[in-house]
């Protein structure tokens, strides 16, 4: 909502959660995947929030100069802002088998202390 008008309104957060409550359970075909989770965060914000936590430029998140951020970058894409195996690949410059093995890397042996912080606070208000 907020979005298409290029600011967050007042009590657009409110109008998102109910939408996404009301629509719990119920058939998603032909429905895209952004609107079936509104609440989601989008790709920008959650490489600017990994910049912000790793004190870098967001510019070198995706490019691989710093491997922690660059593997929360990708794990994030997918979980939190639930891109599709191909569009984080595409984004991350790297094959989609890659993109899932990063993921079960973190999810075996664990986040480190700010990939875990980010994964419980990137979220839409």
């Amino acid at each position: 909502m907020g979005e298409a008008l290029g600011t967050n309104l007042p009590g657009q957060s409110s109008i998102l959660k109910k939408m996404q409550k009301l629509a719990s359970g119920k058939s998603a075909s032909n429905v895209s995947r952004s609107q079936r989770a509104p609440l989601r965060p989008r790709a920008d914000e959650v490489l600017k929030a990994i910049a912000r936590a790793y004190g870098l430029p967001i510019t070198k998140v995706l490019d691989r100069s710093h491997p922690k951020a660059f593997k929360a970058a990708v794990y994030l894409l997918r979980r939190q802002a639930n891109l599709s195996l191909r569009q984080v690949a595409k984004m991350a410059a790297i094959s989609a088998p890659r993109v899932s093995q990063i993921q079960t890397e973190i999810e075996t042996e664990g986040a480190d202390k700010v990939l875990t912080i980010l994964s419980a606070t990137i979220k839409k208000d």
